[in-house]
């Protein structure tokens, strides 16, 4: 059951059999009710998470900035070699959820092939992530950018 909820979704559609029944092991599974705290706002942690069922809702100060739905991932910012950031947001069960947690510190007794697996995933999960971002970011500024001069470079002094 759990090597089928994880090869379902797509941060391990690209792993081999062998790799994905490797990685179970590192995995701890949660069951949460609605209304359960999954990262507090704030708080240090390296953990990696992926929702296998439920819906989570992300905040930040008390507000809801987004909804993670199955198969996505969360936490995987501190998957970067010496990061030592804290939580910006919070997540929250926003239904009955199911999600497993990897301590990436804790995949270096796995084989070499398993965390090759695992950080390619990573690398192309994050490379989405910023793509998303950037799209956002670029119809933002674009309906609410007056840019003048575009030939202006930003770092100019005016």
């Amino acid at each position: 059951e759990k090597f089928d909820a994880l090869r379902a979704t797509g941060f391990f559609s690209a792993f081999s059999d062998i790799a994905l029944w490797e990685i179970l092991p590192y995995t701890k599974w949660h069951k949460l009710p609605p209304g359960a705290t999954i990262l507090h706002e704030g708080d240090m942690g390296n953990a990696f998470f992926i929702l296998t069922n439920g819906v989570a809702k992300v905040t930040r100060e008390g507000k809801i900035l987004d909804f993670l739905h199955k198969g996505d991932c969360f936490g995987e910012i501190r998957r970067l070699p010496e990061s030592h950031y804290t939580r910006t947001t919070g997540i929250e069960a926003g239904t009955d959820c199911v999600l497993f947690e990897i301590v990436p510190d804790e995949l270096n007794s796995a084989s070499l092939e398993c965390r090759y697996q695992f950080s390619e995933a990573c690398l192309l999960f994050l490379l989405r992530k910023l793509d998303s971002a950037d799209k956002r970011i670029s119809r933002l500024v674009g309906k609410h950018a007056n840019f003048g001069d575009a030939t202006q470079r930003l770092d100019a002094e005016p």
